[in-house]
């Protein structure tokens, strides 16, 4: 059975007000059946649920020091868990949700196991690292060599993945550094394959952050970017049209909902002089490029949350809210988070406050700017970004 997808540019039905509400549900993997935390941030089970069938079978009753980075939910390690008795988990994801997600799917399958938000595998000594692997050739590269240092001498390396987002490539590279995998398994459009990482170094060449630069309204910014956040190395196209469009007055309290490298906030800080920004992002390799922008442009009004869209955010604190949502599950389009932007933004937004959003052409944001920010206007229009304003 293939993954369920989204149809193409057609939104999900509009998500519930609990967004932030946490959920159980019981999903069967291998004749045993687990509960798993989840809630709306996450999407649906089918991709967590076909690699951890994939990742039970690579690797059985596997015992030691276990890392599980790219761990979702949680529920390939419940089922780890279950499998063996002479294991200790760590889990890792570079989401914040699905770290607690993780943290609770574990209580509630009876164990314990550390669970964080954290951009890259940690320096450690684990027996075996288990990779769920992302799209991108440059933060597969980066995922691989800082999980070769975390491992033991004699350790194990898996990876799991799609095959439409690059896994037959990952196991081809692993296998120049590594050899031939000690197991392969395939099922359905996905696989997985360990290898052994042997008793001598190997260094996997990887890109850990750079900087680029940028002209906005005519000030000079240095842009820090890191494998996996959006428009890494550039300074995309709609965020530039925002960034034109937006007025900040000195003593504005501004608020960058979805921050990823960090420019929109910073452009904000820099011309709210007696004001402040706040930069929120839900990913840990966001949220360290959100952080080295302020401080490449010695910008020092503002901070950083690692946070699930507003859940750290109070209420009515701010008068200019700006964001660039993200709309991409994989290759699905998913309007969760970015509604839930827009919801957020109406909700902690002072009165006569202003919020701007840009979005690409073909996404239909009308609809929920129109239920919280009615009466709002199109500032841009062009051939691939639109740009809305929406006032108190």
């Amino acid at each position: 059975m293939r993954r369920r997808r989204s149809p193409k540019n057609t939104p999900h039905s509009d998500p519930a007000p609990d967004y932030y509400k946490w959920s159980s549900a019981e999903i069967s993997l291998a004749d045993l059946k687990y509960t798993v935390a989840t809630r709306a941030a996450l999407g649906d089970f089918a991709a967590e649920k076909a690699l951890s069938e994939i990742g039970v079978r690579v690797l059985g009753a596997i015992r030691g020091r276990v890392l599980h980075y790219g761990c979702g939910r949680g529920l390939l390690a419940a089922a780890l868990h279950s499998a063996s008795d002479d294991l200790q988990l760590t889990l890792g994801d570079d989401n914040v949700a699905a770290a607690e997600a993780a943290k609770l799917s574990a209580h509630q399958n009876g164990f314990t196991a550390e669970a964080t938000c954290i951009e890259l595998p940690p320096a450690d000594s684990f027996d075996t690292v288990v990779l769920t692997m992302p799209r991108g050739r440059e933060r597969v590269s980066q995922l691989l060599s800082a999980a070769v240092r975390s491992i033991t001498k004699n350790g194990s390396l898996a990876v799991l993945g799609f095959n439409d987002e690059g896994i037959r490539s990952v196991i081809r590279m692993c296998s120049k550094y590594f050899g031939e995998p000690l197991s392969e398994v395939a099922m359905r459009h996905a696989r997985g394959a360990i290898f052994s990482v042997g008793d001598s170094a190997v260094e996997i060449p990887a890109q850990r952050e750079s900087v680029f630069e940028a002209t906005i309204q005519g000030h000079e910014y240095s842009i820090a970017t890191m494998p996996g956040v959006f428009a890494a190395g550039r300074l995309d196209e709609g965020t530039a049209n925002l960034l034109d469009l937006i007025e900040v007055s000195p003593h504005s309290h501004c608020l960058d909902l979805g921050s990823g490298n960090g420019i929109i906030g910073a452009a904000m800080a820099r011309k709210a002089a007696a004001g402040r920004a706040v930069l929120v992002d839900s990913s840990a390799t966001a949220v360290r490029c959100s952080k080295r922008t302020l401080e490449l442009n010695n910008i020092g009004n503002a901070d950083v949350l690692l946070s699930d869209v507003g859940e750290r955010l109070g209420e009515n604190d701010f008068d200019l809210i700006a964001s660039n949502p993200p709309f991409h599950r994989s290759h699905d389009v998913d309007y969760a988070v970015a509604t839930e932007i827009i919801r957020c933004a109406r909700r902690v937004a002072r009165p006569n406050a202003r919020f701007f959003l840009v979005a690409n052409r073909f996404l239909p944001y009308e609809r929920w700017m129109d239920q919280q920010w009615p009466g709002f206007r199109t500032l841009s229009e062009g051939a691939s970004y639109k740009v809305f304003c929406g006032v108190v």
